[in-house]
């Protein structure tokens, strides 16, 4: 399989795109319906497959009331 030209965000980076879409670990883990450790896992490989940062720049961003933990059911 070749190299794919696409690289992946690093652990500081994800961290920095999660906190600047206003969520936390915690609530991303809510959201993606994964235990908070694994959702720490996640975060942390410097392998994670490139799907997971094209998830993360889909969220929506938490300042709007319709994505806020307690609004969700």
């Amino acid at each position: 399989m070749p190299e794919s030209p696409y690289k992946r965000l690093t652990p500081d980076q994800f961290r920095d795109c999660l906190k600047a879409a206003g969520w936390t670990v915690e609530s991303l883990a809510a959201r993606w319906e994964i235990t908070t450790r694994r959702c720490f896992q996640i975060v942390a490989d410097t392998n994670r497959n490139r799907y997971y940062d094209d998830a993360l720049a889909a969220l929506p961003i938490r300042t709007c009331p319709y994505t806020l933990l307690d609004d969700m059911t």
